[in-house]
């Protein structure tokens, strides 16, 4: 998914959880080696801390991942969670805005 304005996509979604009773964190993903050990990731794992939902092997660090936890309900199933109306807001068209061109080599 691409978003535009994360900061406020982020805020719609934090007022939501916030509305809805949803404990949550948030942050970017770190992305480590998985082939050695770190000490900050083995720790977060040791602590069953909310830092272990941030950590990522290197090879995804291509993805530059930002998650958003909720973190005081165990489910089977997505939770679908009404954060407005976005469409407006997060456009191809206010993305592009008609003046983007596409070159291709042969």
């Amino acid at each position: 998914m691409l978003i535009i304005d994360p900061n406020s996509f982020i805020e719609r979604v934090e007022r939501a959880f916030s509305k809805n009773g949803y404990g949550f964190v948030s942050a970017k993903v770190n992305y480590d080696d998985y082939r050695t050990n770190n000490s900050k990731r083995i720790e977060s794992y040791l602590k069953n801390n909310n830092e272990i939902f941030f950590w990522k092997d290197k090879y995804f660090d291509n993805q530059s991942e930002y998650r958003i936890v909720i973190t005081n309900t165990e489910i089977n199933n997505p939770i679908i969670v009404n954060i407005g109306d976005i469409s407006t807001q997060y456009s191809a068209q206010k993305l592009f805005g008609g003046n983007i061109q596409f070159h291709l080599k042969k």
